[in-house]
């Protein structure tokens, strides 16, 4: 691949049939109706290692925007409301960022946005893509993207059979996203080659037969669609256990809060080795695996109801500012923020317990 091969004829070929499919597909994302800096920034740290379907069909992007509408609002968020707002989404950072931005903007400049995409690389947590995909779509400045989708309809159209993630690579791939954006219409076009990722040009059983640049495609014409993008070997995931114990009392369930830089300001269940319960014994009443970066996690969840009084029963290794009590009678929207396994753990709990003895929950 190289830019000998990008003359203003084949631009044209790229160009025009991309942004009339783009056009022509009915598909709506509420950020593409409202293409402020903010909305967009907010799409574009949701989207990042998620799928759109968890965004959009969970509700996350509506219910962010009506609780946090602007910068103002977000800046004078508290920690704990806008972890609620995220949570189930992951990668939490993510959201503590957002507001790190919003305040930036908010008191430091003034309601001031950055106006380039060199300007909003100098935000927190927002990095190349993010930055061009703001000042193009909302800015229309005329820069590139590259994603994980671009990378791969580029590997295709190009038929690119080197491995992607060198630093060489993704050089490459800017390059030409800076050359193949057009002028008039940046933002569309960005969304466009991104969206061709997302719904023909797919990891696996692309829909080569309704992309609208499938004739100016190298790896089709040369049949090596299926061989690429080149990645490399992904390693087999850590093993890990973990035992956390529901320590229950009546409705409620102790907490403990969260002190990892990952998941700081969440809440989880305590291990099983941080309690004691004095007079009981645990029992296991369930186990499931979730992953997490490089780990997948078997979690043993062992349970145990307290009687009164509760300071003659029960031990912990925590402070006690580090604990707290959950109400389960309560709507889970209730419950502060807590790791989604943790949350899952709960939830299962409470619908056995709801099977076992219909009407107590």
């Amino acid at each position: 691949m190289g830019l000998m091969d990008l003359d203003k004829t084949r631009i044209r070929k790229l160009r025009g049939p991309l942004l009339d499919w783009f056009d022509g597909e009915e598909r709506r994302y509420p950020w593409r109706d409202d293409r402020s800096p903010y909305s967009v920034l907010v799409s574009e740290f949701m989207l990042q290692q998620t799928r759109i379907a968890t965004v959009l069909e969970r509700g996350y992007y509506t219910n962010w925007m009506n609780a946090f509408p602007d910068w103002a609002a977000l800046a004078s968020a508290s920690e704990a409301e806008i972890l609620k707002a995220w949570e189930g989404l992951g990668y939490y950072n993510r959201a503590r960022n957002l507001q790190k931005t919003a305040k930036v903007i908010h008191t430091d400049r003034e309601g001031e946005e950055p106006g380039s995409r060199e300007e909003w690389l100098r935000m927190p947590g927002v990095g190349p893509y993010t930055a061009a995909a703001v000042a193009s779509i909302a800015m229309d400045e005329v820069c590139g993207v590259v994603d994980g989708n671009v990378e791969r309809v580029f590997s295709r159209l190009f038929s690119y059979e080197q491995p992607i993630a060198t630093p060489d690579s993704k050089r490459r791939f800017q390059e030409i996203s800076d050359l193949l954006v057009s002028p008039e219409r940046p933002g569309d076009w960005n969304a466009a080659i991104m969206e061709l990722g997302q719904f023909l040009c797919t990891p696996t059983s692309p829909r080569c037969s309704s992309c609208p640049v499938q004739g100016v495609c190298q790896a089709l014409q040369k049949g090596v669609v299926d061989q690429v993008p080149v990645k490399a070997k992904k390693s087999a995931p850590i093993k890990k256990k973990e035992q956390v114990a529901i320590c229950r009392h009546g409705e409620k369930v102790l907490l403990a809060v969260e002190t990892s830089s990952r998941r700081r300001g969440l809440h989880r269940l305590p291990l099983l080795d941080e309690i004691e319960i004095l007079g009981r014994q645990w029992v296991q009443v369930d186990h499931f695996d979730y992953a997490i970066t490089k780990y997948k996690v078997g979690l043993d969840v062992y349970f145990a109801d307290l009687p009164d009084p509760l300071a003659a029963t029960i031990s912990c290794d925590l402070p006690e500012d580090q604990l707290c009590w959950v109400d389960l009678s309560q709507p889970s929207d209730s419950w502060p923020a807590m790791g989604a396994p943790f949350k899952k753990a709960l939830l299962r709990h409470i619908k056995r317990r709801q099977e076992v003895l219909p009407g107590l929950e």
